[in-house]
């Protein structure tokens, strides 16, 4: 990434502060956390859940922070100071603005919505890069891009980085020559202000289902910080799945120009027969050989290709493409191998979610056996209601572990097998991981839910290395033989 500089000056400017000493100070970048502090950067100090930043300044003065801008007044800094009173609701603005607006320079694509972003993100990144857009990605599995000159890749910690970070991403891609960026945007982002100071040429929306309670007051607040993308602030034009009544309702209010998608009486229609997908728009039809399992991702499809025709790519040449998607990792990905029970891996981890993918398993075998977790410190108002999904579409429920963090495991069991559940219960996540295994027929399907990608397992602050897909093919080739290769 070339070098961004900013002068002490520059920043008084940008925050209509009078002259003050040092000004002749130069800056290289912006960080929130103080363990990531580079030479010359400047140390973003506000409030956080349980500490306030300034907790941390002696770690990024000794990292080589040049400057702390805080939200409250600093005092005795061994290094230049400014406090800026609403510096929380300016650090998207400012982030924006010290890299030079990035994102302006390129076509922005956000997606919001319960379920569903991941594999829309991928779906289009790929459409670009088969088509030849140097292209980037930032959502739940992290940053990719591919460029004219530099490719780049790294795991993300969550869905939507926070605005320094995100920025710094955007100028490494532009410098990279990336054209076009797509991004998953959470509600947690949209509320605390990290997409601010981008302008989306395009807002998706997917779907709204009981998810964040934790953070949200209710599913009223939830939809409210989702509909915050779709303000002419923020994006030029909505692509809106039509298909639950929250979707619907966006429409309604939506402040910027909408095209829908949905089964019937849309823009974009879609439906999914025998594993053909077809898409009409206008006056044309496009249909293909899915490369992907089940109704839902029949919805993801029919939103990625709605994107790119808007865009003005040809439909033949997208559904060309799209014919040889390989997936995207930990969502239905098939973990086992010929002559072995099908074996899916996804990150379902809400009640809607769970019901769909069981729904789609049915199609797929003769018995359903599927595992499960809820996450620890997360919503728990959602867990009675996700072992009610487990139990009442599969035929074998095993109710297990999931990043229980800071939470006892079985005080979270106990609420997810509360009510009329029906089904095992087995803490352990890979010996639950082993009993459906074992428990499954050649003819049979083992979904197992809740990480997907992930390959840790928190509890009480530590990450334990763990990751379902190696759990379940260990499993599969001691008990069924390793001599085929994978479809």
């Amino acid at each position: 990434m070339s070098k961004t500089i900013r002068t002490f000056a520059d920043v008084q400017d940008f925050f209509s502060q009078g002259d003050v000493e040092n000004i002749s100070i130069q800056l290289s970048g912006l960080q929130l956390d103080s363990r990531l502090v580079q030479p010359g950067d400047i140390f973003l100090a506000i409030q956080g859940l349980h500490q306030h930043g300034l907790t941390f300044l002696a770690s990024a003065v000794q990292n080589g922070a040049a400057l702390v801008i805080a939200d409250m007044p600093v005092h005795d800094s061994p290094i230049p100071s400014l406090f800026v009173s609403d510096l929380k609701s300016k650090i998207g603005e400012f982030s924006s603005w010290f890299y030079g607006h990035p994102s302006r320079s390129m076509t922005m694509l956000g997606i919001t919505g319960t379920n569903g972003k991941t594999t829309i993100a991928h779906l289009i990144q790929y459409l670009w890069s088969s088509l030849g857009i140097p292209s980037g990605m930032i959502g739940t599995l992290g940053v990719a891009f591919q460029g004219e000159n530099e490719s780049y890749e790294y795991p993300g910690i969550r869905t939507t980085p926070e605005a320094p970070n995100l920025q710094a991403v955007f100028k490494k891609m532009l410098d990279a020559h990336v054209q076009n960026v797509v991004m998953e945007v959470s509600s947690h982002a949209l509320s605390l202000g990290r997409v601010s100071g981008i302008k989306f040429d395009y807002a998706l929306f997917t779907n709204l289902s009981q998810d964040h309670l934790d953070f949200h007051s209710d599913m009223e607040d939830y939809f409210r910080a989702k509909s915050m993308l779709f303000d002419s602030s923020i994006s030029k034009t909505a692509i809106v799945c039509i298909d639950d009544r929250w979707g619907q309702r966006l429409v309604s209010e939506s402040k910027i120009p909408v095209l829908t998608v949905g089964k019937s009486d849309a823009d974009f229609t879609y439906g999914l027969s025998n594993g053909i997908f077809e898409l009409r728009w206008k006056e044309s039809t496009v249909s293909l050989d899915s490369p992907l399992l089940g109704d839902f991702n029949a919805t993801n499809t029919a939103m990625a290709m709605a994107a790119l025709l808007l865009q003005g790519f040809d439909r033949d040449e997208i559904a060309q493409a799209l014919a040889n998607f390989p997936g995207v990792p930990g969502r239905m990905e098939k973990v086992s191998k010929l002559g072995q029970p099908l074996v899916l891996v996804d990150y379902a981890h809400t009640p809607d979610a769970v019901e769909r993918i069981l729904m789609t398993a049915k199609t797929l075998g003769r018995k359903v056996i599927a595992v499960l977790g809820c996450g620890g410190d997360r919503d728990s108002t959602k867990r009675v209601l996700m072992g009610k999904a487990l139990h009442q579409g599969s035929d074998l429920a095993i109710a297990t572990s999931d990043n229980p963090r800071s939470e006892d495991p079985e005080d979270i069991l106990d609420q997810m097998c509360g009510g009329d559940f029906v089904g095992r219960r087995i803490s352990d996540r890979a010996t639950a991981i082993e009993f459906a295994i074992d428990s499954a027929s050649l003819e049979d399907v083992v979904l197992i839910l809740g990480k997907g990608h992930e390959v840790g397992q928190e509890i009480k602050g530590v990450i334990h290395p763990f990751d379902d897909r190696d759990i379940a093919r260990s499993i599969l080739n001691r008990k069924w033989g390793n001599n085929d290769p994978i479809e």
